[in-house]
């Protein structure tokens, strides 16, 4: 066999493949399927609340006020975006005491900074009454930015101080630090 039968029998099994249409018509599949199985696992992840006994997703009061929380904390970084980061420290500062004030429990602030997107860091060690007062901090950062550009990432990290150390009870202080990071 030659090379010209060799050419002609490739071009007889490969023929349908070759075409253009069929290779765009593959992509566009490919790339529908894709898009199922995204869709598929983000509805898979995104499926933590409670269910009623029919299924249906009803959301905690906890849960609608920690989305409420992150709305209004993303609202006032989009409104105060061209302020120092000091001034949006102090606008985050009045949003988070309307939501958790001083004396509140741990508990409900860091179950509620949770539902709001934070990733809360867990209760330290027991520490030497001299590292006190910032040692037993439990620290919350919001686990995406509030706003990103080509240079700098705003980020958003909130301090709960307990009333004494080690005693994760009540709620001494919160501090809300805005911070803008460059790479």
């Amino acid at each position: 066999m030659g090379q010209e039968s060799i050419k002609v029998v490739f071009e007889n099994i490969a023929g349908p493949f070759n075409n253009k249409s069929f290779l765009n018509q593959f992509q566009r599949a490919a790339s529908f399927l894709i898009f199922i199985i995204v869709l598929a696992i983000g509805s898979i992840s995104c499926s933590s609340g409670s269910t009623d006994p029919v299924g249906f997703q009803s959301e905690s009061p906890t849960d609608a006020r920690g989305s409420s929380l992150r709305a209004e904390l993303f609202s006032a970084s989009k409104a105060n975006e061209n302020d120092s980061p000091n001034d949006v420290s102090i606008a985050m500062t009045k949003i988070v005491n309307r939501y958790i004030q001083d004396g509140a429990t741990f508990s409900q602030a860091e179950s509620l900074l949770r539902s709001a997107g934070f990733i809360v860091s867990t209760h330290p060690k027991v520490h030497p009454v001299t590292e006190w007062p910032y040692s037993d901090d439990i620290i919350a950062i919001l686990n995406k930015p509030l706003s990103t550009s080509a240079i700098s990432a705003a980020k958003l990290t909130i301090r709960l101080r307990p009333s004494s150390p080690s005693d994760y009870s009540i709620i001494k202080s919160i501090e809300v630090i805005y911070s803008i990071s460059t790479p």
